[in-house]
């Protein structure tokens, strides 16, 4: 018997929602697609949301994971150590978030 996939039940809005979010979160950390998508009200099971991640994917092929367009380099002036990040934000969004994390310290 096949099993019940809430998935397929949501309304168009919510299922952009999760597709959304799945590309978002590349594909990568269920618990953390799930937190997201239960405080937007969207109430899956990790199994179900496994099954439909995996669908998703074969469906998409190599187009499964969105390509980000702007790459941050954060550096530690104390160690020298490195951070790099792909994301879809653009600069001026990202200079933005920065600058008004740096006025609410």
């Amino acid at each position: 018997m096949v099993r019940f996939n809430a998935v397929n039940y949501l309304t168009p809005s919510e299922y952009a929602a999760v597709d959304a979010c799945i590309r978002r979160h590349r594909f990568c950390g269920i618990r953390a697609i799930l937190a997201e998508l239960s405080e937007s009200g969207i109430k899956l099971s990790k199994s179900g949301l496994h099954r439909y991640m995996q669908a998703m994917r074969e469906k998409n092929g190599p187009n499964a994971v969105t390509t980000d367009n702007t790459m941050v380099m954060i550096v530690e002036r104390d160690s020298g150590t490195t951070k790099t990040i792909s994301t879809s934000a653009t600069a001026a969004e990202i200079v933005a978030m920065i600058e008004g994390a740096n006025v609410e310290a």
